[in-house]
């Protein structure tokens, strides 16, 4: 095979294409080098341009390289075919092989905060789908979207933009006031920051934007601790031993309730509890002064939220409740227990009001409440916690019972005030004296 450059129109004044001319076995192929030069510049023997031409190295190498691509396409076809091509297949081969068609850069548009928003909506669907989880009533899901509609709602009523290059101190001082004007308490309105400063990572994280205002110490989500209760050992026993047996309904919910105070597991967890969840484990204890091995029945069970197996010893109620329902946790809605509990505590006499405060926008109110009517699926998990801990039972093995890895997110479980703290730490020095004296009469006893 032998290739030609030649010149389209040789007597031209201006440029003019390269053809190549590309010959072999009596066959012959003309084609568009798609390069093209002033004839002066062109050696007609060489067929290469003159070193006249600025830049005729580098122009030269490229036909060059042209030059041997379509040998090396020619020597291609032989191999996988075991003969030469015609002049259609070689004009096809070179099309795919040489004269690829360079696609034009599309330049991607860069989403607006509001279309980055539904894209994160659309993210943590898929995410959801893909854990096999639910996505009609997913908080998560609630929160963007109604992130999209408050953002929408605070464009079009102060016509302040919403876009990465508006964001500052002060549309974040703008969008607080508008919060504020609709009276939302101030952990929700911390939440919606909370919600804008991750979009706003995401878009730093793809490039969207370079505005990094958000990580300003000032731009921050506010918190203030919410009241919470917790039923006491006394009231669990109270509400486990009333008598719901004339109605069936909230006996299943006392039930349940129950299982939530004694084992600390999220309602999404104590629903699914069943047979093969009990493992046998032995423990050692103290009896007649002699350490002994016996066998004690353990709930194992891998927790739906953070995926985390955790080990649970199985206490009285649970152990009954379970037999009761042959180990077959009766089903009730999460909307509906926390409605039903309610009435469930009611019944039982957990009437003590309690008196707190509550910050809504830019007010703050003093807030009288029956402690039933802040009773709710996570009220069990509290107890759980606050009950142990108020025992002395030591803070790392609580958490490895309600699947915590991080102290500052178990302590608002904990709901104590500054006074029962203090009972906790007097509690933890009685027994080290008891203990200490324990060992003084030990030793007397050796002498």
């Amino acid at each position: 095979m032998k290739v030609n450059f030649n010149l389209r129109s040789a007597s031209s004044e201006k440029e003019t294409p390269i053809n190549m001319v590309m010959r072999w076995t009596s066959q012959r192929l003309v084609c568009a080098s798609k390069k093209s030069i002033n004839p002066k510049y062109w050696n007609f023997d060489k067929q290469q341009a003159k070193k006249s031409l600025e830049g005729y190295s580098t122009f030269n190498t490229n036909l060059n390289n042209l030059e041997t691509k379509i040998f090396k396409t020619f020597e291609e076809f032989i191999s996988d075919n075991g003969r030469e091509p015609n002049v259609q297949e070689l004009r096809e081969f070179l099309a795919a092989k040489v004269f690829q068609p360079i696609k034009p850069k599309i330049e991607k548009k860069t989403p607006t905060l509001l279309e980055l928003i539904l894209i994160k909506l659309d993210i943590e669907k898929r995410r959801l789908v893909s854990e096999g989880k639910g996505t009609s009533r997913t908080t998560t899901l609630y929160s963007y979207r109604r992130l999209h509609e408050l953002l929408l709602e605070f464009q079009n009523k102060t016509k302040i933009g919403v876009n990465y290059q508006d964001i500052s101190l002060d549309w974040y001082y703008e969008f607080k006031d508008f919060l504020n004007s609709k009276s939302y308490a101030t952990n929700y309105q911390g939440k919606i920051i909370k919600d804008i400063k991750t979009i706003l990572n995401l878009a730093l994280e793809k490039g969207y934007s370079t505005n990094r205002v958000h990580k300003n110490s000032k731009f921050k989500k506010d918190q203030v601790k919410t009241f919470h209760t917790y039923l006491n050992e006394f009231e669990i026993e109270q509400l486990y031993q009333f008598d719901f047996s004339e109605n069936k309904r909230l006996e299943k919910v006392r039930d349940l309730f129950v299982l939530a105070c004694r084992t600390g597991l999220r309602i999404s967890d104590f629903k699914r509890i069943k047979k093969d969840h009990i493992i046998i484990s032995n423990i050692h204890v103290q009896k007649d002064g002699q350490n002994i091995e016996i066998e004690r029945e353990f709930l194992r069970i891998l927790t739906q939220k953070t995926k985390t197996e955790v080990d649970i010893p199985l206490h009285s109620n649970v152990e009954e409740i379970l037999l009761k329902y042959d180990y077959k946790v009766p089903f009730i809605s999460t909307q509906n227990f926390n409605t039903y509990v309610k009435e469930v505590c009611k019944e039982a006499g957990l009437t003590e009001v309690l008196i707190y405060t509550k910050t809504q926008g830019s007010e703050t109110k003093r807030i009288e409440r029956p402690k039933y009517g802040l009773c709710s699926s996570h009220t069990g998990r509290r107890s759980f916690a606050t009950n142990h801990y108020m025992q002395g039972f030591p803070i790392l093995s609580i958490m490895a019972i309600t699947g915590h890895s991080k102290v500052k997110d178990f302590k608002n479980y904990i709901v104590l005030g500054a006074n029962e703290h203090a009972k906790v730490l007097a509690s933890h020095y009685y027994r080290l004296e008891e203990e200490k004296k324990a060992v003084k009469n030990h030793l007397k006893i050796a002498r």
